[in-house]
């Protein structure tokens, strides 16, 4: 195997490299494989108005949207992203072939100039087929965030005329087993070339604070894209009903909500003043968030891994999520059957993530149960306000899914290829 100081690596995203879970996964990804040695250039999508810090690279090859070139916002993986964007599947003929030609371009400029030994490819979806195009008889790995799935199953006519080479890669890493065979299904890739890693949390950012607050309140928090998919009005609505058994509570939603989304939060929670809204903000800043929230809130209709839970849980925060098969993996029996975290049944769907609308209300009940049902396990509990007081057994679980395992299997992958 080659040096890995010697070794470079173009990692891609068609999104911006930051306030979604895949461009957080890219951004650990690419730090952890500079601290490991190798050279790294990155390759991705930016507008004016959504300023994201850069991890430290060779090269930088941005595609930018809102100018002639690509007269419209970024397209994003999901419908709705914290930052203003475009549907993939209501782009015009036009907007394709423009997207297609803008990442063409770039990612030859990026062969020609930087020649990469291997390409990092985030999501198996539109960008990643042009890498595979562009970079024939060059590694290529394709890392999938569950988002590429529900696309592709969502828009089958996508994946039909723009996806053609995603099944062509040298390697893929997937969030979850049930992932890993979703892949092969929809792609016809070998399940030999499918690894399956999960997801992580940086461990210097998200960790207990156990001084304890001596505020009497009961914390609740939601993180994360203000939308129908994620479930926050039926959080909303959720909210008096956890109120009229918990009056100290509040909710803490943190992303990015328009005045319009805020009102009607506002509404379908009863007027409460007991609701609060923040932008999306650092890491750094939301994991301060978590440390003084008593449950992280999550009833999202469809999620990938949810590295927002296990960043929760990393800071000793209780858990109230919607099922979630990958997550349930991840995580394992002892931290699933140790009372820190809750699985609620998810009405039944209609196009992936759109709920039948007579099981919201049974759902909107489940989620203000499981969260009263935390605040009574506290209460039974003489340390059980104490973030301390959570077992060892499984601090240590939660800890083994920080970011430096899934770097270093990422790291052996690459110097297999090539």
């Amino acid at each position: 195997m080659r040096e890995t100081e010697n070794i470079k690596i173009l990692h891609c995203i068609s999104q911006l490299p930051g306030m979604t879970g895949s461009g957080i996964y890219y951004r650990h990804l690419v730090k952890g494989l500079d601290n490991l040695g190798f050279k790294n250039a990155l390759l991705f999508a930016e507008q004016s108005g959504c300023e994201v810090a850069l991890p430290p690279a060779e090269k930088y090859y941005p595609i930018q949207f809102k100018n002639e070139e690509l007269p419209f916002a970024i397209p994003g993986m999901s419908d709705e992203m914290p930052y203003e964007s475009t549907i993939y599947s209501q782009m015009s003929p036009d907007e394709f072939a423009a997207w297609r030609q803008a990442f063409k371009k770039r990612l030859k400029e990026a062969k020609e100039e930087f020649q990469p030994d291997v390409i990092v490819s985030h999501h198996v979806f539109m960008m990643t087929s042009i890498v595979r195009e562009v970079f024939d008889g060059i590694p290529v790995i394709g890392i999938s965030h569950g988002t590429d799935i529900r696309q592709v199953r969502m828009n089958p006519w996508i994946h039909e005329k723009y996806v053609t080479s995603a099944d062509e890669l040298d390697a893929y890493f997937a969030l979850s087993p049930t992932d890993a065979e979703r892949l092969h299904k929809i792609f016809s890739i070998s399940m030999d070339k499918i690894t399956v890693t999960g997801g992580g949390f940086d461990e210097t950012i998200f960790h207990p604070d156990l001084e304890e607050s001596s505020n009497e309140a009961f914390n609740l928090i939601y993180a994360g894209k203000v939308s129908h998919a994620k479930g926050v009005y039926e959080l909303a609505r959720a909210f008096p009903k956890i109120l009229e058994q918990i009056p100290q509570s509040r909710l803490l939603i943190v992303g990015n909500a328009t005045e319009e989304q805020k009102k009607r939060i506002i509404q379908k929670a009863g007027g409460s003043n007991h609701l609060e809204f923040t932008p999306a903000v650092r890491q750094e800043d939301y994991a301060k968030f978590l440390q003084k929230a008593h449950v992280y809130i999550l009833p999202s209709y469809y999620e990938g891994i949810a590295l927002s839970a296990i960043e929760a849980l990393a800071t000793r925060t209780r858990v109230v999520i919607s099922e979630n098969e990958n997550l349930s993996w991840l995580l394992g029996d002892i931290v699933n059957d140790s009372g820190v975290i809750d699985y609620i049944k998810l009405p039944r769907l209609e196009n992936v993530d759109t709920p039948v609308g007579e099981d919201i209300p049974g759902f909107v009940q489940r989620i203000a149960d499981a969260v009263v049902a935390h605040y009574h396990k506290i209460e039974a509990d003489p340390n059980g306000k104490q973030r301390s007081a959570w077992s060892l057994q499984v601090t240590n679980e939660v800890a083994d899914h920080s970011w430096s395992g899934i770097i270093d299997e990422i790291a052996l992958m690459i110097k297999k290829l090539i």
